[in-house]
This record gives C-alpha cells, structure tokens and sequence, in this order.
C-alpha cells in the first residue's frame, strides 16, 4: 500500500507521545514494504528526505506562525489561531499538491494543529481513504486536554463548543477511527462526531524492545519512584511532589524526574522538591527506567492513555496512576499497580508510604503487565493497522 501519514511534529522534533508513535509505525510499515510518506510542518525550510525507508516532506505553516518554543499568544491572536486552525484553505492547497504528487491510498492523520482539517479534503480530493488517529482531545475542545487555568473543566467551554463545532462537522469525511484507547474513541463517538467511519478500533500504542535494559541494583532496599514526561500542571508533578513532602523523612524512598518544560516552572517544581528528589532533564525512556522501581503517572486531565505506563509495563515496572481518562483500562489495582483519585494528594501519599519494599514491587503480579504488553508489541500493533487499513480500503 501506499500510505501518508502526517502528524505537526516528527522527529528530530519530539514534544510528545506522537511523534514517537508515528515514527514508530512509518518505519514498521516501510520495513513491510509498504510505499510510506510522512507530512509533517517545519518550523523555516521547506524539504524532502528520505528517513528510515520513509519519503518526509516537511511543509512550513500558512496563515500562521509556528508555535512550538515561542511565548503565549494573547487572548486575541489565540482565538484567530484557532479559528485558522480549524480550516486554512493555504495549507489544504499545499498539502493537496503533495498528495496529488504521492497519490496515496490511505492518508493518516494523527496531531492536526497546523495542517488543519484541510487535510481531509486534500486527501479525498487525491482520491485516498482517510484514517484518523485519536491521541488528544483537539477536536472537542481548543486546549486538546479539557483542562483550563491550571485545573480540569468541569463542563464545555462555550468557547471551546464555538471554536470546535467546525471540526466535528469535518469529520464526516473520515472513512476510519482508531484511538489509543477505549475511552477517548468513546468520548469522540459519543459526541457525534465520526458518523461516516466503517471501521472504529482502540489500538494501544506500540513499545520498544528492551533488548540490553539492565535493572537497577535493589540491594539498598530503598524505593526508587519515577516520573517521565511533560513537564506542566495538568500532568501532576506538582500533586506528586505535594505528596512526596507528607511521606515520613525515614521511610527508604527517592523520586526522579524525568523531562523538561518552561524555565519558571521548572524553577517553582524545584523549590517544591525535597532532597530526596532529582531532576534528570529530558532523557531517553530507558535511561529512566533502569533507575527506579515504579513509575507514577498523576495526571490532572482526563489523559487518553499515557504511553509511560505501557513502557513501564515493557520494562517491568508496576505503576501509581491517577484514575482518570483511559488510565484504568490498563491499570489493575493491586496487580499491575494502584490507581488512586486523582487530584488526592494524601491519598497518593498514603499509596507511596505504603509501597512494599524492591523485591516486594518486583514480585507483583506480572502476568497483570503482560497482558498490556501483549497489545504493545509491534508487531501486533502493526498488524491491527494494516487490518484497518484494508477494512476501510474494501
């Protein structure tokens, strides 16, 4: 088959989850032999290269600046953002030259901001089926996360329904939906929005091998807890610093963290900590894991599915998670690891002060982990795409 993935950003340009996935599968599916584009946006230089088997064509964005790495747009040039962002007939055009070129079968969306919504009829206009993969919430609220000055919403925004009810009508013309989970496709499909989709499937995102992964020495007896990701407040750092602070000065626990954010935030995450915790910076996954015993997960918003746990999971690692979002159908409480209500920070100090030591944390159940890790496996993760593909296809 020939297919076009696009997504905002690609690696090198890693933000999230979503570059790595779909990097991830454009490689598998070119080691396949499938014909693989990438589209993706480029914050100055227009190109075309030839990446891992993949053809990517980096596009600059129209109408709009790119805004990864820039200060806060006000309120005004926020709104007229997304308003462009939406629909912006400049990008459409150019993405459609692209795909009249490519001429691609299947076109897969994933992260839309910047391509916009044209993309879908760029894509039908070349005569490709569209698949579209759902890793936030961008179609139904404007911040992507239903999370707005510093907590969880607890309704819709009227100018969040304002800015996205263009994008729920465009969705008639995707011909598929996958999720990274159960609960964000149901909270798309509940919503009205794909009401033309032959086919909807939750597809877990897949996970490295772990091929040369050394654990960590345990012989101290000390837990070693570690957080990965984002750093900025609807992901919870904050509540699990909280937290560690209530935990006795005496009980064998360290924390290490894992990414990076904005400069003053940082700085407000650090005065927060104790000495019992370490900043590592951005860093490789691996790098983490072979430094702790458990991973926490204490997101504020209603995350789709974090890809922490599933790579604790690959590394063999229990998690805490907040319960929230799609996190509960891939942690079993007690077995794979504990799910706490989020944003509780003294239930999540309790959850810490009572972890078993290393070897306890080592024995727990792992055939709880595996399950997850059998859906993980890229393989198998492959497979379930090629599968829809062919489905929206006949």
């Amino acid at each position: 088959m020939r297919i076009m993935l696009t997504n905002t950003l690609f690696p090198p340009i890693v933000k999230g989850g979503a570059e790595v996935s779909t990097f991830n599968l454009g490689k598998a599916l070119a080691e396949r032999g499938h014909d693989v584009h990438v589209t993706t946006v480029a914050a100055e230089e227009e190109s075309v290269s030839t990446e891992h088997g993949m053809t990517v064509h980096r596009v600059t964005p129209r109408l709009v600046d790119y805004p990864f790495d820039k200060p806060e747009r006000g309120q005004i040039r926020k709104l007229g953002y997304h308003v462009v962002e939406n629909y912006n007939p400049l990008m459409r055009a150019r993405l459609a030259t692209i795909m009249k070129s490519v001429r691609p079968e299947i076109v897969h969306t994933n992260i839309m901001q910047l391509l916009t919504c044209g993309v879908w009829d760029a894509a039908r206009d070349s005569g490709a089926k569209v698949v579209h993969n759902l890793r936030d919430y961008w179609l139904l609220c404007s911040r992507s996360g239903f999370f707005r000055n510093d907590e969880p919403c607890s309704r819709k925004c009227l100018d969040c329904s304002i800015v996205t009810a263009p994008r729920k009508r465009l969705t008639s013309k995707v011909d598929g939906v996958v999720a990274v989970g159960q609960y964000v496709l149901d909270t798309h499909l509940s919503a009205g929005l794909f009401p033309n989709v032959k086919v909807a499937r939750a597809i877990l995102s897949a996970t490295a091998s772990v091929n040369g992964f050394t654990p960590r020495d345990r012989s101290d007896g000390t837990v070693v807890i570690g957080f990965i990701g984002r750093i900025k407040e609807s992901k919870g750092l904050r509540i699990l610093l909280e937290a560690m602070a209530r935990v006795p000065r005496d009980k064998p626990i360290r924390l290490v963290v894992a990414g990076d954010g904005e400069a003053g935030y940082m700085n407000e995450m650090r005065a927060l900590a104790d000495e019992r915790t370490t900043f590592l910076g951005w860093c490789k996954a691996p790098d983490l894991y072979s430094q702790v015993d458990l991973v926490v997960v204490p997101s504020l918003y209603p995350e789709p599915l974090p890809r922490s746990i599933l790579e604790a999971y690959r590394f063999g690692l229990p998690v805490i998670a907040a319960r929230s979002g799609g996190i509960p159908e891939v942690v079993e409480s007690g077995r794979s690891g504990w799910l706490y209500e989020g944003p509780d920070v003294a239930g999540l100090s309790k959850l810490i002060e009572a972890l078993p030591g290393p070897d306890g944390l080592a024995a727990l159940d792992p055939g709880a982990r595996e399950t997850i890790v059998r859906r993980t496996d890229p393989d198998h993760v492959v497979n379930t795409y090629e599968s829809v593909y062919r489905q929206v296809l006949a």
